[in-house]
């Protein structure tokens, strides 16, 4: 809704002048804006639910206010050094862009602003990570794109431009190898397995949050390994799961998603009380209760 907004934030403001003279030249625009709504509707309303619900309390994880801004730069550029250098060419793409057509610069320009004033506004009212503006890379890379025509009528010989590119190449290629050498997410395979180990027949397995079973079953059989699944979002669900195990082992699969299903704290002091760390994937937690 981020992207979709400032574009049509930046279509009424490049058809105003238009429209003041006859309301017959939003026609496209209003036509486009209907189907679109049409086609996406069933993801507006779910948009609208998740919005309702992660705004009922303060966020509990991510960045807030300006930071969410450099956080941004950062990741996409792929390194602190590269942001810089790459900050300095998205600037000089945005003086190109004006140079060749002073619309083209507005809409650089327009969609960055209003995508971080957006972004600014939400990060205080739900959990914002710079990967939700994944889609600021078009932006950025384009503007950094333009850059060439610019810097080439300063730096013509070619090879500066190709001495560039491999510098930036190296520059990168530390968090290249860091990326692909390990695990950037939860690995749910190798951990299926420990669980597979660690578990005997009757045990019950509580996943937190409950939504997390589907990464997690698409490698782990309960039915297989002989346990009872069972899913809890609060302290609540666990208590009634713990008074309900009798003299069955439980053990507690949890990522740092229940601060965002449970944002009021209370199942993470629970777990805190009646258990204990085991060993487990990273950004995965593994309990047991004890």
């Amino acid at each position: 809704m981020v992207i979709i907004g400032a574009l049509i934030l930046y279509a009424l403001y490049e058809m105003t002048p238009k429209i003041m003279g006859s309301l017959n030249t939003a026609r496209p625009l209003v036509i486009g804006g209907v189907i679109f709504g049409i086609i996406c509707l069933p993801l507006i309303l779910v948009t609208i639910q998740l919005f309702a619900m992660r705004t009922a309390s303060a966020p509990t994880f991510g960045i807030q206010g300006p930071d969410l801004v450099i956080a941004t730069f950062a990741q996409i550029s792929g390194s602190a050094i590269a942001m810089y250098i790459l900050i300095l060419l998205f600037i000089a793409g945005i003086v190109q862009a004006f140079l060749m057509d002073k619309n083209k610069g507005i809409f650089l320009i327009t969609l960055t602003v209003l995508t971080f004033v957006i972004s600014n506004f939400l990060s205080y009212r739900i959990p914002m990570q710079p990967r939700y503006l994944i889609f600021m890379a078009i932006i950025y890379f384009i503007a950094i794109a333009l850059s060439y025509k610019l810097l080439f009528t300063w730096l013509n010989p070619r090879g500066i431009v190709y001495g560039f590119i491999a510098f930036m190449v190296i520059i990168n290629t530390p968090m290249l190898v860091d990326y692909y050498s390990g695990y950037t997410k939860e690995d749910w395979r190798g951990f299926s397995g420990e669980i597979q180990q660690l578990t005997n027949p009757g045990d019950r397995i509580v996943v937190m949050p409950g939504y997390i079973h589907q990464p997690l079953d698409y490698y782990y059989s309960n039915s297989t390994d002989k346990t009872i699944e069972l899913y809890a979002d609060n302290a609540k669900t666990l208590e009634e799961i713990y008074s309900g195990s009798g003299n069955s082992t439980i053990y507690y699969i949890v990522t740092g998603d229940i601060t965002s299903a449970d944002p009021t704290g209370g199942a993470v002091a629970w777990l805190e009380k009646n258990t204990k760390q085991l060993d487990g994937k990273p950004g995965i937690l593994l309990l047991k209760s004890g």
